[in-house]
């Protein structure tokens, strides 16, 4: 939480994203593919509201993600990734209603740039007028295909900054 808690807060004051951000999400096609992300999982089934935090963890292991928490607390999944002075990432998944919302960004220290991977925040900034809907799933095996799709992006995002 401590990438959010430190760059969060500036990049809200914004009132828009800098010149490097805007290049890295038009080069990973970041609006385009939140959109299809929304509307591919968007079932009109109930969505798997009460779902098995073990589940849902073998389920971010089978992705990859071996370093998976669940935090009691705030209701979210932690994925514990690679920082270093230069570069940090961070991401948490949050599956509440059957819902999923990636709370995740990049960080750029060495050229101070911030890119917050926040739907809402990001797309606003875009000047998205209407942000598409939060992905749902309505089963395991539709959470493991939405969250591929969504950490795809995630990654990307990873790789990009770096060239930033």
């Amino acid at each position: 939480m401590d990438l959010l808690q430190g760059c969060l807060i500036p990049v809200l004051n914004m009132s828009k994203l800098s010149d490097e951000a805007l290049k890295l999400l038009e080069k990973i096609d970041y609006t385009n593919r939140h959109q299809i992300l929304s509307n591919s999982f968007d079932s009109k089934e109930a969505s798997l509201e009460k779902w098995d935090k073990e589940i849902v963890i073998k389920i971010f292991k089978k992705l990859g993600y071996e370093n998976v928490k669940y935090k009691t607390k705030e209701k979210i999944f932690e994925l514990e990734e690679y920082s270093d002075e230069d570069i940090e990432y961070h991401i948490d998944i949050n599956l509440k209603y059957g819902l999923v919302e990636f709370i995740c960004g990049v960080k750029n220290n060495l050229k101070d740039i911030y890119i917050p991977l926040l739907p809402s925040l990001t797309l606003r900034y875009l000047n998205i007028e209407e942000l598409p809907k939060k992905p749902k799933f309505t089963s395991y095996v539709e959470l493991e295909n939405l969250l591929k799709e969504g950490l795809a992006i995630y990654e990307d995002a990873k790789k990009e900054i770096v060239d930033l």
